[in-house]
């Protein structure tokens, strides 16, 4: 895996409550999540004491390390035996982390397991093995790419003339076409991942190919220099950008337990944060946002209060059907809503809160500030607003968006 680690699932409330952008690229990877900051209590307890050179069940000889969390720590390991590198997720000798490591290898083993056994190469990371090292659970994974959070970031590295970049729609395209796949596979199976976010989706090429190259050089979009958009048939890479998924620590099959709380809060659907019952339909929710940030550069819902939340919802997509806001927990009814309707700015938390959802977007003005319209962005709008659906019956598939015409069509070079 190539990227940075981030934050850890177990707690998406907190995780979601920090500035997506700013609080990132410190410590980000794509085997697992966690927490950005180094431990909960501040003290580095109960974590494997990385060290080069060493060797790990008589295989894996330790390179360096590619993040840390409050989970554990991720290593680049070189395997001796397949002489390959590979990331390893070192787990927290702590019972919690270690019990939630256990669950997460068991999701992977029977998702790649029954994809083998249907003869499905899935966009889903590789899971290779998993044993113990002095009290810590190992799992071993194929090393990835940059996250799309890195992605962005990295594409987003200001120009001269004042200029910034982002990805072009045909990244955007392949990312999802991905993305889709993955959670066809997924969803058939009855799995809810929970937790998709632009951390969580990883380009399959390692460091420094794709992302330095492809992404900052082939895929960049100048925005806002001399003469506007510009995206060359020269600037397109040569073939389209695969990317994986990646942290199943949450991911929950139908017939589960469901967790009062998933999915980080600028990627939760409005049916979590008003107590209602959830199945697949949240992933395709996180997918829509991922999406619209992965074009834009930026949070589509960037917020850290569930009300606030709430009303940017209804200024990017209009309000919330009064029939879901009835069907909503008693809790979430008393707090926002009188007779159906939200009770916004009435509850804003201050005035900061009122001028930043007043400033915010329709989503079709988000999308189209300052570039040239066609038919494919037509087509991305049009998916985003099946993905962004309040009710979750009325969003659309994974396998559906498969066939939605953004996928299927032909994106010419040169359409930002």
């Amino acid at each position: 895996m190539g990227g940075r680690h981030k934050r850890r699932r177990s707690d998406p409330s907190r995780d979601g409550e920090r500035d997506h952008y700013r609080a990132s690229t410190r410590v980000r990877s794509h085997v697992a999540s966690g927490s950005s900051d180094d431990d909960d209590d501040g003290r580095d307890s109960m974590h494997y004491s990385f060290r080069v050179g060493e060797l790990l069940k008589s295989r894996y000889r330790t390179l360096s390390l590619l993040g840390t969390g409050t989970f554990g720590k991720v290593i680049l390991c070189h395997d001796e035996r397949s002489e390959r590198d590979v990331a390893i997720k070192v787990v927290r000798a702590i019972y919690k982390y270690s019990s939630e490591a256990t669950v997460e290898a068991r999701i992977l083993a029977d998702v790649l397991e029954r994809a083998r056994a249907q003869c499905r190469r899935i966009p889903i990371v590789e899971l290779f093995d998993r044993f113990e090292h002095r009290g810590h659970v190992c799992l071993v994974f194929e090393r990835l790419g940059h996250t799309l959070l890195e992605a962005v970031e990295l594409a987003r590295t200001p120009h001269e003339h004042g200029a910034s970049s982002y990805l072009c729609l045909r990244t955007v395209q392949s990312v999802a076409r991905s993305l889709f796949d993955a959670l066809a596979f997924l969803h058939g199976l009855s799995l809810s991942h929970t937790d998709l976010k632009p951390e969580n989706i990883l380009f399959v090429d390692a460091p420094g190919t794709l992302a330095a190259k492809q992404l900052a050089a082939g895929n960049a979009v100048p925005h806002g220099a001399a003469g506007g958009l510009r995206d060359t048939p020269q600037q397109q890479p040569q073939q389209p950008p695969t990317v994986k998924l990646i942290d199943f620590g949450g991911a929950t099959f139908a017939n589960e337990h469901h967790s009062e709380i998933v999915c980080t809060r600028q990627y939760r659907p409005p049916e979590v944060t008003l107590g209602m019952r959830w199945g697949c339909e949240v992933d395709l929710w996180s997918s829509g946002c991922i999406l619209a940030e992965l074009y834009t550069g930026h949070v589509l819902f960037a917020t850290h209060d569930e009300a606030e939340h709430l009303a940017l919802m209804e200024r990017c997509l209009g309000a919330i059907p009064r029939r879901m806001a009835r069907a909503a927990s008693e809790r979430a009814q008393r707090r926002w809503f009188v007779q159906g309707v939200l009770h916004w700015p009435q509850i804003a938390t201050d005035r900061k809160s009122e001028r930043h959802v007043r400033e915010s977007a329709r989503l079709k003005d988000t999308i189209a500030r300052d570039r040239p319209w066609t038919r494919a962005h037509d087509e991305f709008l049009s998916l985003l607003h099946r993905l962004l659906e309040y009710l979750p019956e009325h969003r659309i598939t994974a396998r559906e968006a498969l066939l939605h015409p953004f996928l299927t069509m032909e994106i010419p070079p040169g359409v930002a």
